[in-house]
């Protein structure tokens, strides 16, 4: 399912805020089902574990039924929930790291990886890297990255979602873009003794 921001989505998705604000649990579930792909992009981006991403995204599905009736502009409905999901991730990654259990480095594995282990070997070394260079890079160049690339969406709805302009999401993506070539390059070069 493609997202747009057309007067039309526009216009459904606010219905649908004012009705899940009102407790109506099917409007909330509609709700989470248009806009669960960049949802998901943006928590993968955080939490850097595909394998607890479903936990994380559990939490902040409960987050949104108990605190939609709360949120005081429908228009807003988008930025409130990526701040909620920002928040809701981070503070996962925090409690990890507290329960003394590792929040994963930036070299996880690729999910097609962790399903098939044939896959394992036909996954190239840069490919790899350019992961491991993408998951390394600071927050918020990594949450516009992922938001582009995993779920192909529009710059327009990236800044729609982040709540940024949307010259804020092309400079991040141009300098997210840099650094994983600067750090590839890096690698590239031969180390001098």
């Amino acid at each position: 399912m493609e997202l747009t921001l057309d007067k039309k989505f526009d216009e459904r998705e606010l219905a649908l805020v004012c009705a899940a604000r009102t407790g109506d649990r099917e409007a909330i579930e509609q709700l989470l089902l248009h806009n669960w792909d960049w949802l998901k992009a943006l928590v993968i981006g955080i939490v850097r574990r595909t394998a607890e991403v479903d936990d994380v995204l559990q939490e902040i599905c409960i987050r949104v039924i108990n605190k939609i009736d709360q949120l005081r502009e429908p228009h807003s409905y988008r930025a409130w929930l990526a701040c909620l999901a920002r928040r809701e991730a981070i503070k996962w990654c925090r409690q990890r790291t507290r329960q003394g259990q590792d929040v994963p480095p930036a070299d996880r594995h690729h999910p097609a990886e962790q399903q098939d282990g044939a896959k394992e070997a036909e996954l190239s070394d840069e490919y790899e890297q350019v992961l491991r260079a993408a998951q390394a890079l600071p927050d918020k160049y990594r949450e516009v990255l992922f938001l582009q690339h995993s779920r192909n969406l529009s710059y327009n709805h990236i800044a729609a979602i982040l709540d940024v302009p949307l010259t804020t999401v092309q400079i991040r993506l141009v300098r997210a873009r840099r650094m994983i070539l600067d750090r590839m390059t890096e690698k590239r070069v031969p180390q001098r003794t």
